[in-house]
């Protein structure tokens, strides 16, 4: 055993090593939040203290979202939309769906703000509440101005575009639900990579950089591509 131990190949233990260190640093990234990064500066009272305020906001969020359910009108905008159309009627079915999630989560997450003591995985849950709340007050905005739109499924699109920017901004602010964080971070990092791919491209590699740039920017007509001496040649 010790002889094949002496005889492994140093090169490869130390580039398995070298991987196994960036797995195991990019997870621990990916598994931290921001705030907690600190804590070992900060006394238990101090982070007792920041999670209780933390889970305050939380629970005031939630508060926001179950009163706007319950009296900002949402049921009549569902009224309103079943009677329309089929086309509405099943999109009502998914709003009915929806909204259901979004007043469990919020449910949740108002206890855990309010017995963040007893609450098992009282962060989790105040997060996740207050997410699905401020979904829920996006979804309602777009639900009461659908009648507005030039096509119904303008506010659809528009749902889905102000929930996804919503959702990445939440993932770096409030970093919970955990979860959501780790995809904000993925997306992130996949967007700044892609960046700095193309940023190589255009500086290190100036010529493919600019000839991969035209082809995307002249697919749409062939002839762009061509020297602007033959295209002079063909139109002459």
């Amino acid at each position: 055993m010790a002889d094949a131990r002496a005889g492994a190949d140093p090169a490869a233990s130390g580039w398995k090593g070298w991987l196994a260190g960036k797995a195991q640093s990019w997870f621990n990234h990916l598994t931290t939040k921001e705030y907690e990064s600190n804590e070992d500066c900060k006394t238990p009272k101090q982070i007792k203290d920041r999670a209780r305020a933390r889970l305050q906001g939380y629970a005031a969020m939630c508060l926001v979202g179950l009163g706007t359910m319950h009296w900002g009108g949402a049921a009549k905008v569902l009224e309103h939309m079943a009677g329309m159309s089929q086309a509405n009627k099943e999109w009502t079915n998914t709003c009915v769906r929806f909204l259901t999630i979004s007043f469990i989560c919020s449910l949740l997450g108002l206890a855990a703000g309010t017995f963040p003591t007893t609450a098992p995985w009282a962060l989790f849950f105040g997060g996740l509440g207050a997410w699905q709340s401020m979904l829920f007050v996006i979804a309602l905005f777009h639900l009461e101005t659908m009648e507005y739109y030039v096509d119904p499924n303008d506010a659809k699109y528009s749902f889905y575009v102000s929930a996804t920017v919503f959702s990445f901004y939440w993932s770096h602010t409030a970093q919970d639900p955990l979860f959501l964080h780790d995809f904000g971070k993925i997306v992130a990092g996949a967007l700044c990579n892609l960046f700095f791919a193309i940023r190589w491209l255009w500086e290190c590699k100036g010529a493919l950089g600019r000839c991969i740039w035209k082809v995307l920017c002249c697919s749409a007509n062939p002839r762009n591509l061509l020297p602007f001496r033959v295209n002079h040649r063909r139109n002459s």
